[in-house]
């Protein structure tokens, strides 16, 4: 069975349950002593056994959509344990650890969207699930609760990209393939037209440094690839002064020179300077356009997970004997 990767499920979820299909969503809970995901890690799975997400990388995800059918039939939420101590001898997972997932065929249409909204919103969000009794519902703080799971939802990575060329289209493709939210800042209208056809987002008004900063947050990064340097400085300033998790610019060690003498008379600290990664980009040896597009994408994500910015995380309680 092939199922697609997906890191976000929630919108596949609404979209089958407002299609009429009864829809599970499927949370990992525990992955012991570690796995392949980190708890919070999800699936929907719906009627038809069609599926998104996944856990293991092939070790349980056919089996869960077995036991998210069953579920469906007895119109029943479900624990299910797999790997040590599980009950399933023939489902193995080579790591030697287990999983441990609740498949929740009763959450409702009503407190998806509200996870949604929350996220386009960029707003964190926390899907609470309370087990024996079942209750379900979301909240913007987490609560304290006896037995079950909150499922906590904080935005998702977001790039903004300033420039233009093909290193601006190669970016928009790879942060696609990652599900990194991309937004476009060019002053080249043909960039502008194929990045926003490759599904990114554009700043209409590029040079608008307010709109540029209503889309900037903690959980955002900006990278500058101009070749005209003097057109970076804005973006750079703004992304600095709104404590982006990650700021890039392409250019020369000679050239970042030139930079911080001019942030530094723009009124920048020497410390938060010193945040740019310049030249952008993981050292990967290479000059190969390609290549610097995969060094930054991979530059990006490192500070991210070096920051614990994981848009899912999750806490689990379990009932006191």
């Amino acid at each position: 069975m092939l199922i697609p990767y997906k890191e976000h499920v929630i919108e596949d979820f609404l979209l089958w349950k407002k299609s009429g299909l009864k829809t599970a969503l499927v949370t990992l809970v525990e992955a012991k002593p570690s796995g392949p995901r980190n708890p919070g890690a999800q699936m929907a799975i719906n009627e038809k056994g069609q599926a998104v997400g996944y856990f293991s990388g092939g070790c349980v995800e056919a089996a869960l959509v077995t036991e998210t059918l069953n579920a469906f039939q007895k119109n029943q939420n479900q624990w299910v344990l797999y790997g040590k101590d599980s009950p399933y001898m023939d489902i193995v997972l080579p790591c030697g650890n287990s999983q441990n997932a609740f498949i929740d065929v009763h959450l409702n249409e009503t407190t998806a969207a509200k996870i949604i909204s929350a996220e386009r919103q960029r707003k964190t969000v926390h899907l609470v699930v309370e087990d024996e009794p079942y209750k379900t519902f979301v909240s913007p703080q987490i609560p304290t609760i006896t037995r079950g799971f909150i499922c906590s939802y904080t935005p998702r990575p977001r790039l903004v990209i300033a420039g233009k060329g093909p290193l601006v289209l190669l970016l928009v493709s790879l942060a696609k393939e990652a599900e990194i939210d991309t937004i476009v800042c060019s002053h080249d209208d043909h960039f502008s037209h194929l990045s926003e056809k490759k599904g990114a987002t554009l700043l209409k008004n590029s040079q608008n440094t307010s709109q540029l900063a209503e889309n900037l947050d903690p959980w955002s990064g900006l990278v500058t690839l101009f070749h005209e340097h003097h057109l970076e400085l804005p973006y750079l300033k703004t992304a600095l002064e709104h404590n982006c998790f990650y700021v890039g610019a392409l250019g020369s060690r000679i050239t970042h020179k030139k930079r911080i003498k001019e942030l530094t008379l723009a009124g920048i600290s020497q410390s938060t300077i010193n945040s740019i990664h310049a030249p952008v980009g993981m050292n990967l040896g290479s000059k190969s356009l390609s290549h610097v597009a995969v060094a930054i994408i991979a530059q990006f994500l490192y500070h991210w997970n070096q920051n614990a910015l994981d848009t899912h995380k999750l806490t689990y309680v379990k009932p006191t004997l």
